[in-house]
């Protein structure tokens, strides 16, 4: 059995964890709320679907995604909330895999009109996002730790500090994982300023 300081440490990454996949779900909703026209062009753009049922497929999802963001951050309805925001990654992981595998370079549409092209780090990204819900899932369903919903944290005022804290690990573990998955660009960024700096220091070696 973990000590008492382990399991408050597992809680409280845990609870970041749903917080982090509760703001990506937000940064996502929220462009296609606005322009819904959008979103369905992007989802019809991947071309896995017919038309028609494409439509509806990227129309459902954008309520979806919106119950989802709402349901990690507060920590409500986490039976319905776990299952369907692991399908809805699965399926953004199957359409991008599809097209990756034809050599297309789509918009992917995650994050509305300014979404970069599907790449293997757009895999790696809902790969990061599904491992974090399959996780909140085997909490939710072992039981091993509670986490704290958002109405018992409001209600209880000396939660705040330690609601703070968590939200800033939160984002943190965001931008961790945002530069984890642009590593590669900048190992490629250090070199190539490193072979600049040996090039000036000795341009007679050129």
């Amino acid at each position: 059995m973990a000590s008492p300081t382990a399991t408050a440490v597992l809680t409280q990454l845990a609870f970041a964890a749903r917080l982090s996949v509760g703001i990506m779900f937000t940064l996502s909703a929220l462009p296609k709320v606005r322009r819904p026209p959008t979103f369905v062009r992007s989802v019809m753009a991947y071309d896995v679907l017919p038309a028609g049922v494409a439509r509806v497929f990227a129309a459902a999802l954008i309520p979806a995604e919106v119950f989802l963001a709402l349901a990690f951050l507060t920590g409500w309805w986490p039976a319905v909330a776990l299952p369907l925001g692991a399908l809805v990654l699965l399926a953004f992981l199957i359409a991008v895999g599809i097209n990756l595998r034809r050599g297309r370079r789509i918009p992917c549409g995650c994050f509305g009109e300014a979404s970069e092209a599907i790449s293997p780090r757009t895999l790696a990204r809902l790969l990061l996002l599904l491992a974090a819900i399959l996780l909140l899932a085997v909490v939710s369903g072992t039981g091993w730790i509670s986490l704290p919903d958002l109405g018992s944290l409001l209600a209880d005022r000396s939660a705040l500090p330690s609601l703070l804290d968590t939200a800033g690990l939160a984002v943190f573990l965001i931008v961790l994982a945002a530069w984890l998955l642009h590593l590669p660009e900048v190992i490629l960024l250090v070199r190539h300023l490193r072979w600049n700096q040996s090039s000036t220091s000795n341009p007679q070696g050129r």
